[in-house]
């Protein structure tokens, strides 16, 4: 299939790297994170699909931090 011209090729994101020495933190703590960040996100948009979104993602983090503990264990 042709591409049209004023379509670019999509270039992958360029992402920032973690560097040898920097520390990464433990995955519990950033589940922690990433579901508390999704409940504020979602806590600021109206009702509807986004906020719908952010708030399975929160889920969805919390599920996987509470199966990590349980293997954890």
């Amino acid at each position: 299939m042709r591409r049209l011209a004023w379509r670019r090729a999509q270039r992958p994101a360029k992402r920032r790297r973690r560097t040898c020495d920097e520390p990464v933190a433990p995955l519990p703590h950033r589940l922690k994170q990433l579901a508390e960040r999704a409940r504020r996100d979602a806590a600021e948009l109206p009702p509807g699909k986004e906020r719908e979104d952010f708030l399975l993602k929160a889920t969805q983090a919390d599920n996987v931090l509470e199966f990590v503990r349980l293997l954890r264990r």
